[in-house]
């Protein structure tokens, strides 16, 4: 049995494509496709291939490996139900993430970049705390940006999301389980996030989570979010995470496939 966490060739290819150099490019490019021979000698040899989301199965699907591909997602321990403080002066947000993951790296970037200054400019309680595991020494370039606490690895998430009103998910790509996005939505915590930040979860936008692509669209919807938004979507978003991603639920589904 295989158990994928993401369809690591497209990570790389990605890569290889945002390069910017030639020869980085060619050398990740020949990486990308050591990795996929991996991949696919793994999945020859494996009777089953959990993915972790419905896109990656179809990615491992097109390889015909002869393995049965079934979609299966992260477990989660869904966390008590904690409403949303109220936040007083500040409105807090939070990004939490393994800060050297380079979806998760690319992504803050840009939106430390092009989006936070604008944002607090036109809205000055905007606060945003950024906490996660990994190399984040790249973020010391970032410090002095107004209204920000890097905040490295905590000890436990659990007060983080208690203090926060939503969180951000400027994820551009990548595969595998939307970590952030299930782990915002368990706390009831809304995500405002790119389309692929919340890709194979079923939640739908302005609903579940609060959509945005561009800088201009992030910037009005941090401008203009208010509480009773950011609370109707992240409980909205809840329901959604507990039917689909509760732990006890995904064990017993991998138990059927296991047994056969």
């Amino acid at each position: 049995f295989y158990r994928a966490h993401n369809v690591e060739k497209d990570i790389w290819r990605r890569a290889a494509s945002d390069a910017g150099d030639p020869v980085r490019s060619a050398l990740l490019n020949w990486q990308a496709g050591q990795v996929e021979k991996i991949e696919y000698e793994t999945c020859s040899k494996s009777e089953v291939v959990f993915p972790v989301s419905e896109d990656d199965a179809r990615i491992f699907a097109r390889w015909e490996s002869g393995a049965t591909i079934q979609a299966l997602p992260i477990g989660f321990d869904i966390p008590d139900y904690r409403p949303i403080p109220d936040p007083g002066e500040e409105f807090p947000l939070l990004f939490i993430g393994r800060l050297d993951w380079p979806p998760n790296r690319d992504g803050l970037k840009w939106f430390l970049e092009e989006v936070w200054p604008q944002a607090i400019e036109a809205r000055p309680e905007l606060r945003l705390y950024i906490a996660g595991s990994g190399d984040g020494s790249w973020l010391d370039a970032y410090a002095d940006l107004a209204n920000i606490d890097l905040l490295g690895r905590v000890a436990s998430v659990d007060p983080w999301y208690e203090r926060c009103a939503a969180t951000l998910v400027p994820i551009f790509y990548g595969s595998g389980t939307r970590v952030k996005a299930i782990e915002s939505s368990a706390y009831a915590r809304a995500c405002i996030s790119t389309a692929i930040g919340v890709e194979g979860l079923s939640l739908e936008p302005d609903v579940d989570y609060i959509a945005c692509e561009t800088a201009a669209e992030w910037i009005a919807q941090l401008t203009r979010l208010d509480m009773r938004t950011a609370r109707d979507a992240g409980l909205s978003a809840r329901e959604v995470i507990v039917r689909r991603f509760d732990a006890a639920t995904v064990a017993l589904t991998m138990q059927e496939h296991v047994k056969r």
